[in-house]
């Protein structure tokens, strides 16, 4: 039987220990940022899952700044994609009914005291607070196109497997699409974003950024 009783078990990034960063062990050659503008660390809001605010995690990891990663609880009941199957979440859907959630969904970041939403906006936020959206304007923009490029990836990915958790590789169009999706679609796109990958290994400026955090 399976240890972790959890339906969802997916670990934090071993930089995040109760609730707020600490700490991290980080590889060879990725630059550490100090601190960051944040007056005090910021509350990043989401369910206990990698999800859409993963990048947002990953931007914190990589600056060295302190930051709240608070996560709702979640249980599912009955079996995905079977009648009766539900996903239970009693203090996220109070929030929603209190209307503490701008548009009703997280990820969130509440900063000093006012909450703001959505994951992309909040992403570029963070990025540019710490250091992580490039020197210039032009940086910033080459960094923004990356990031887009790897969004249409990933809606590319989404519509292959049929906007499913998992593809049904049991239905003959449906393992067409994902084939075709890993044997030509992304060897192609990954050949371009390489293509645009500068000699010291990063996309922009010589140092890691948003767009290499969002491959």
């Amino acid at each position: 039987p399976n240890p972790n009783p959890n339906p969802n078990p997916n670990p934090r990034p071993s930089c995040v220990k109760d609730y707020h960063r600490s700490n991290p062990t980080r590889s060879a050659g990725i630059p550490v940022f100090a601190g960051g503008a944040f007056a005090s660390p910021p509350k990043l809001k989401y369910f206990d899952a990698r999800g859409a605010a993963e990048v947002i995690r990953y931007l914190f990891a990589a600056s060295g700044a302190d930051y709240e990663d608070y996560r709702y609880q979640f249980k599912m009941e009955g079996t995905f994609g079977q009648p009766g199957f539900k996903v239970i979440k009693e203090e996220f859907d109070a929030d929603k009914a209190s209307f503490k959630l701008p548009f009703q969904k997280v990820p969130v970041m509440e900063i000093e005291g006012q909450t703001y939403a959505q994951s992309k906006a909040i992403e570029r936020y963070v990025a540019k607070q710490l250091g992580l959206f490039g020197k210039d304007d032009l940086e910033g923009l080459k960094i923004d196109m990356v990031c887009e490029q790897i969004r249409d990836i990933r809606d590319a990915w989404t519509k292959a497997k049929g906007y499913k958790m998992r593809p049904n590789m049991t239905d003959t169009s449906v393992a067409t699409t994902v084939n075709t999706f890993f044997d030509t679609d992304l060897p192609t796109q990954m050949d371009m974003l390489q293509r645009l990958v500068a000699d010291e290994g990063w996309f922009v400026g010589g140092s890691l950024s948003l767009a290499d955090i969002q491959l």
